[in-house]
């Protein structure tokens, strides 16, 4: 995303929806100033990072190709890292493996999975919608520490019924 913005302000890429949003967003005046600004505020604070993607989200929808080129970089990112983890864990070459995925950057929904999944079924995984919420997947994760594998999982599913059974509170 900084490498695009940038790239548009100086003029090697065309300028699109993705470099008026985020001039907006960041009420930019100077293209020359929000590489530094970036480079310094994100390393002091994630949460901008994770607000900067909903303006690129936002150019993706409409229809900007620099910001959906992003979401397709960031699929073949995660496929990489995947790719690594597979290599790590011994799988056998062109073994298929199941993976999940969880985190803000998927709240993006389709402008995000459709990638992610044509990168990941080219490199034999299948990806799977994920089985439980971050939080329960973190009080799995916490209880597999304490129970066995079947014990956590019969737990793991006991909570997800009753968390999508319960009346909601207002």
């Amino acid at each position: 995303m900084i490498t695009e913005f940038v790239k548009q302000a100086d003029g090697r890429h065309p300028r699109s929806a993705i470099y008026e949003e985020l001039r907006q967003e960041l009420s930019i005046t100077h293209d020359l100033y929000f590489s530094g600004y970036l480079q310094t505020n994100v390393r002091q604070d994630s949460s901008l990072l994770a607000k900067l993607q909903l303006v690129v989200l936002r150019a993706a929808q409409r229809g900007d190709p620099a910001a959906i080129g992003i979401y397709h970089r960031a699929a073949e990112e995660l496929t990489e890292m995947a790719t690594a983890i597979r290599q790590q864990l011994t799988f056998s070459a062109g073994e298929t493996v199941p993976v999940s995925y969880s985190g803000g950057l998927f709240r993006a929904g389709e402008v995000i999975i459709t990638p992610f999944r044509a990168c990941m079924d080219r490199e034999s995984f299948v990806l799977n919608e994920p089985r439980y919420s971050p939080v329960l997947g973190a009080l799995i994760l916490a209880a597999r520490g304490f129970l066995s594998l079947e014990e956590s999982d019969a737990m793991a599913d006991r909570t997800a019924a009753q968390l999508t059974t319960a009346p909601s509170v207002q």
